[in-house]
C-alpha cells in the first residue's frame, strides 16, 4: 500500500506557505517514527483510539507507511496544543483535542473538538492551518494559527465614529471578555459589527410596523431560509397594534403552531391560518399566600387569587405523580 504521508507532506506545504503572512501564532514538533511503531506494536485498540481518531486511524492506512502517517498526525496535535501554553499548563486541552483529516483535495487540515474550538473562538482564530512531512526516522508537522476578522457593514463603522453611543460601555466588555488574547485593531472591529447589528435591527423593527398581517405572520419563518422558524424571544410579532409580549405562551403557542405548520408542509398542505395569539391572561404569587390576577379588564388579588393560582399550577404539572 502506497505512503499516505507522502501525499500529505505535499498536499500541506502550501496552504501553510500561503497563510504564513495572516498568521498569528506557530506549534511545531517532531516525532520519532520509531515510537509509534512501538506504540502500534504494543498498545490495544482501545488505547489508540483515545489517541487517534477513527478517520486518523482509517486514513494512515495499514501498509508500510502506516506508523509514518500516524507520526506525523501525533506531530500535528502535539503542535497544535503549543498554540495555547497557558491552557496546556493548567491542563485544560490535550492533544486528543484535535484530529487531522483531509478536505476535498486530499490536503490535511485540523479537526477541533468542542474544548478546542472554544479556545480558538475566545482568541477568535478563524482556522489553524497544517503542514505535515517525514522523513525515514521522524514526521515533522508545522501550524499555524489563521486569525479572524469580524466583517464590518458601512453603517456600523459610520455608527460607531458620529453616534459613539455607550461606546466605552461596550469596548469595556469585549475586552473583559476577550482580554489581551485579542488585538486592539479586532476589538474595534467587533464593536463596530455590534453598532452594524443594531442599525440592522433598528430597520427591521421599522419595516415591521408597515408590514400588513399576512407578512408579519411569515416572520415566525426566518426569511430566506426554507424549514427554520423563529419563536419566543428570537421573534417579533405584534397582534392588532401591540406588540406580543415576551412570556412563556406567547412561546408555547407559537411552538404549537410551528409544529402544526410543519406537520401540514410534510403532508404537503399550506397553513390553514397565520398565528394568532390567544390571551390567557396573567398570575404571578407576590408574597406567601397572596397572588395577582390579570385577565383582560378582570384584575384580582389575595388569598383567593393564591388558590386559584396553586389549583392551576398543579392542573398543568406534566408527571402525574408530581400532583
Amino acid at each position: 500500500m502506497a505512503d499516505a504521508a507522502d501525499a500529505e507532506s505535499a498536499a500541506g506545504e502550501a496552504p501553510g506557505a500561503a497563510v504564513a503572512p495572516d498568521a498569528s501564532r506557530c506549534g511545531i514538533d517532531s516525532v520519532e517514527i520509531s515510537r509509534i511503531e512501538r506504540l502500534l506494536s504494543e498498545a490495544p485498540a482501545e488505547a489508540l483510539s483515545k489517541i487517534f481518531s477513527a478517520q486518523e486511524l482509517a486514513d494512515s492506512g495499514s501498509g508500510p507507511g502506516r506508523a509514518a502517517s500516524l507520526a506525523a498526525r501525533f506531530a500535528a496535535k502535539e503542535a497544535c496544543v503549543k498554540l495555547f501554553p497557558r491552557e496546556l499548563a493548567l491542563g485544560q486541552i490535550d492533544p486528543a483535542e484535535f484530529s487531522v483529516a483531509r478536505d476535498a483535495y486530499g490536503a490535511p487540515q485540523i479537526v477541533c473538538g468542542a474544548k478546542a474550538q472554544a479556545l480558538l473562538d475566545r482568541y477568535r482564530i478563524r482556522t489553524i492551518a497544517v503542514s505535515l512531512t517525514h522523513d525515514r526516522s521522524s514526521a515533522s508537522a508545522v501550524v499555524l494559527a489563521i486569525p479572524a476578522h469580524a466583517e464590518v457593514p458601512l453603517a456600523g463603522k459610520v455608527l460607531y465614529h458620529v453616534l459613539p453611543l455607550r461606546r466605552t460601555v461596550i469596548m469595556d466588555n469585549l475586552r473583559r471578555v476577550f482580554g489581551a488574547a485579542v488585538p486592539a485593531i479586532e476589538i474595534e472591529r467587533l464593536a463596530q459589527a455590534h453598532y452594524g447589528h443594531l442599525w440592522r435591527l433598528f430597520g427591521e423593527f421599522l419595516r415591521f410596523r408597515w408590514m400588513s398581517a399576512a407578512r408579519r405572520a411569515a416572520w415566525v419563518q426566518v426569511q430566506g431560509v426554507d424549514g427554520v422558524f423563529a419563536v419566543g424571544d428570537v421573534a417579533a410579532l405584534s397582534q392588532g397594534e401591540r406588540p406580543l409580549p415576551g412570556v412563556a405562551q406567547v412561546a408555547i403557542q407559537q411552538g404549537r403552531y410551528v409544529g402544526q405548520v410543519i406537520s401540514r408542509q410534510l403532508k404537503g398542505r399550506v397553513p390553514r391560518r397565520p398565528f394568532r395569539y390567544f390571551d390567557k391572561g396573567n398570575m404571578a404569587v407576590v408574597g406567601k399566600n397572596f397572588a395577582v390576577l390579570e385577565r383582560g379588564r378582570i384584575r384580582m388579588s389575595g388569598f383567593v387569587t393564591w388558590l386559584v393560582w396553586v389549583f392551576i399550577h398543579v392542573i398543568f404539572l406534566p408527571q402525574l405523580q408530581n400532583r
